[in-house]
């Protein structure tokens, strides 16, 4: 017969993470390993996770299990149970909170700062802020391209909030919400040789981490959000190419991914406050093609054993250039957009395979077409953009 139990648990997180005060309604059969008396945990593996027990065998088949290992943890239910001894190896499938959680509340956040980005090794230990320099930085060379940073400097320490929350054994609500603001400046060097195709992206700094752990009532929840900034570049161009350009942006975000009760519908992405400058570009090429230049700001979340979550912010520089045939033309456009992906399956199991996609604000930098009876002059240039 299944048994049910209330708990209270106050938990006030401060320092960059923010606890949930809920009451929390659980399933009978759920395990929180950390608090078994004379039981560790040794290895945890895709399958299975072994224990070390003094006592009695500490789970068994059917129960939910949830402990701390690494920077997050698992929550796992057990199919099988073996022992040997005081080693007991607990044969196990991926769960959901759903399994375990009849009613309660996550909440919690992160916000990135100057430690964050230290620890990552991204800035030095006597950082006072966030601005992160990469220029001079090759980032990619080879198969007949070259892509390389003149001047790049970024800054970004955006804030991420999470609740979902739990009825009757069901995820009613879920709110991924990510703001901050992000300042970059940008001027790049990009070669193609012939008719190279690209659609690639490269991060330009390493991945910084911030762990965290939460609770919904008596259910601890181990996760860890990370910031990446991977640059990217698609395109195609006809005849070897060189592009030279750039562009400054500031701008405000606010990323909502909200599921409830069955709808997206509440997800949307607020890019305000959005302000765009234009480099010169300069070019050399034999008869045109299409390029975007962007970088993003990505938050993944990842809850236990489950990246399967991230929104991101990305501004970019796109521009399309025909030289050959008459008439030349071209046009440069610099703008913002968002999205996201939410597959948490271990929030929810129909927390699945959502996509999102915002276009934000963009600016016509330049746009300007012309007759001509020798191609030759258009092939090489320069102009000012807005």
């Amino acid at each position: 017969m299944k048994r049910f139990f209330l708990l209270a648990v106050t938990v006030v997180i401060t320092s960059f993470l923010l606890g949930c005060p809920y009451n929390g309604v659980i399933k009978d059969g759920v395990v929180i390993v950390d608090q078994l008396p004379g039981v560790t945990v040794s290895a945890v593996s895709p399958d299975q996770i072994v224990l070390n027990s003094q006592g009695s065998v500490p789970v068994t088949t059917g129960d939910v299990i949830i402990g701390k290992y690494g920077d997050t943890g698992y929550l796992r239910k057990v199919t099988a149970v073996g022992q040997k001894g005081t080693e007991v190896v607990a044969i196990t499938e991926p769960a959901s909170l759903e399994d375990a959680i009849q009613e309660g509340m996550l909440m919690t956040s992160v916000k990135f700062d100057v430690n964050d980005y230290v620890k990552a090794g991204v800035l030095p230990k006597d950082a006072k802020a966030t601005i992160v320099d990469f220029s001079g930085k090759e980032i990619y060379r080879g198969n007949g391209i070259r892509i390389t940073v003149d001047r790049g400097i970024l800054d970004c320490t955006p804030q991420v909030a999470i609740v979902a929350d739990y009825k009757n054994f069901q995820l009613r609500k879920f709110d991924l919400t990510t703001t901050g603001t992000i300042t970059l400046t940008l001027d790049l060097k990009v070669a193609l040789d012939n008719s190279t195709p690209i659609s690639q992206e490269w991060d330009i700094i390493p991945p910084i981490v911030h762990p965290f752990a939460a609770s919904i009532g008596p259910v601890p929840v181990y996760g860890r959000v990370t910031l990446r900034f991977p640059f990217g570049l698609y395109g195609q161009m006809t005849g070897d190419t060189s592009i030279k350009s750039g562009f400054d942006i500031k701008d405000n975000f606010t990323l909502k991914a909200v599921y409830d009760t069955g709808s997206w519908d509440g997800s949307k992405a607020d890019l305000f406050n959005f302000t765009f400058d234009g480099h010169p570009l300069t070019w050399n090429i034999d008869i045109g093609g299409t390029a975007q230049a962007y970088i993003k700001a990505i938050l993944e979340l990842t809850l236990y054993e489950s990246a399967e979550a991230e929104i991101f912010a990305k501004p970019y520089i796109k521009s399309n250039i025909h030289v050959f045939p008459s008439p030349a033309s071209i046009e440069v456009i610099g703008g913002i957009d968002a999205g996201g992906y939410a597959g948490l399956s271990v929030l929810g199991h129909n927390i699945i395979g959502k996509s999102f996609y915002w276009n934000g604000p963009s600016k016509l930098l330049y746009r300007g077409v012309q007759d001509y009876s020798d191609p030759l002059p258009w092939t090489s240039g320069s102009i000012d953009l807005w």
